[in-house]
């Protein structure tokens, strides 16, 4: 198993406007990447925010808050990575992540690779990340312009400098600058008619699409013996179904999947 995952609910250090993280890494040629991560990224995070405490009051608007809070985030995935290096971690292995900052007024996602967030809202779906894959136009593009090579395979899948099927991940070092570890953020304004957001390894998705995934979990909050359940609890079983149809589907890869409440919090 070369996944990992972080949930903290009111993370100490975080400030008001994003104080709940979660994050699935999907380790490659081992767990020691995702594993350092796990225990980094975090860290780095609160670092990063430590001199924006209060930041939603100090700024004029949304815009200046989403920018201050992306920066930190890319800051702390920079000081992750860069973690990796000195300690000699990843040079020829590493890690995808996709992480949730979620507050009361907005959620940010920062990708990293080919995980995926995906959005429940008001029953139909919403995704939040893209994959960061050779086939994707404009990261093809970047592989390309930055001197690497992008093979083809016999079974159609694509591949950096023919060793890997991502463009963006912590680690692997032997393949930069093709593969970077500077994460896409997005910032998505929550509604009321926001429900559950999924963060799922790639392990997930090869075998369910953004839709059945969601109504997956659709049915099993509806099931008598879930609702039973205390909210975490009834999340974490959730979780387990989603992950173990996706191995049911045929999945080959490690699943991980982070369901996230955001009725009724």
């Amino acid at each position: 198993m070369e996944d990992r995952a972080f949930a903290a609910v009111g993370l100490p250090g975080l400030p008001d406007v994003c104080p709940n993280v979660f994050i699935v890494f999907d380790g490659h040629g081992g767990d020691e990447v995702a594993e350092q991560c796990m225990n980094t990224l975090p860290i780095n995070l609160v670092k990063e925010f430590k001199d924006l405490e209060g930041i939603e009051k100090d700024l004029e608007g949304m815009d200046d808050v989403n920018q201050c809070v992306s920066r930190c985030i890319e800051a702390a995935f920079r000081e992750t990575d860069s973690g990796l290096h000195t300690s000699g971690c990843g040079d020829t292995t590493g890690s995808t992540a996709v992480m949730a900052l979620v507050g009361d007024a907005a959620i940010w996602i920062a990708n990293c690779g080919d995980s995926r967030a995906v959005l429940s809202r008001a029953g139909g779906v919403l995704q939040l990340s893209q994959d960061h894959r050779p086939m994707r136009a404009d990261e093809y593009d970047r592989v390309k312009q930055a001197g690497g090579v992008i093979l083809s395979m016999r079974n159609g899948s694509m591949y950096v400098m023919g060793q890997l099927a991502v463009t963006r991940s912590f680690g692997d070092f032997q393949l930069r600058p093709y593969v970077i570890a500077q994460p896409e953020i997005i910032m998505h304004s929550r509604t009321e008619e926001d429900e559950f957001l999924i963060l799922a390894s790639d392990g997930l998705w090869d075998t369910l699409d953004n839709k059945e995934a969601v109504d997956i979990v659709h049915r099993c909050l509806r099931h008598k013996r879930v609702q039973s359940l205390d909210k975490r609890e009834a999340l974490v079983k959730v979780g387990r179904v989603l992950t173990k149809f996706a191995v049911s589907r045929g999945s080959r890869d490690n699943v991980t999947a982070i369901i996230i409440n955001l009725k009724d919090e």
